[in-house]
């Protein structure tokens, strides 16, 4: 089954858009590591990489095998 990167995308940003931004803060607190290198793999649209690096010193590297996803 194929998943549809604009629909994917429509999604994450109108339905899971607000927990992205809870999850980073759950990710820096339970890691403790708010500096240094984060590759956020599998990253769709890139939303859980970009609210980690708005909140830290990560350097963020957004990687998606997708080429529709890397487009969006």
């Amino acid at each position: 089954m194929e998943i549809n990167a604009v629909e994917f995308d429509q999604v994450a940003r109108e339905i899971f858009a607000p927990v992205y931004p809870v999850l980073a803060e759950q990710i820096i607190e339970q890691s403790g590591i708010s500096k240094g290198c984060c590759l956020d793999l599998g990253c769709g649209g890139g939303y859980l990489g970009l609210a980690l690096a708005r909140i830290s010193e990560l350097e963020t590297i957004l990687f998606d095998e997708s080429q529709d996803m890397l487009k969006l």
